[in-house]
């Protein structure tokens, strides 16, 4: 029975004592960088197709 006693106080001053503080959450956002290189491709594929599709041939460089 002093067991039981002592559990339930216990339980009861854990009950009452402040919790730890939250750390604050970090958000998550999507990493939106491009290698460069694959900008200028895109870029010039987008460029040679829209010429191609208009009839002009690429120019030499």
């Amino acid at each position: 029975d002093h067991w039981i006693d002592l559990r339930w106080s216990i339980r009861e001053k854990m009950r009452y004592e402040p919790e730890l503080p939250r750390r604050p959450q970090h958000h998550l956002t999507p990493n939106t960088y491009t290698v460069p290189t694959d900008k200028k491709r895109a870029a010039l594929c987008w460029k040679v197709r829209c010429d191609l599709a208009s009839g002009l041939l690429p120019g030499k460089t």
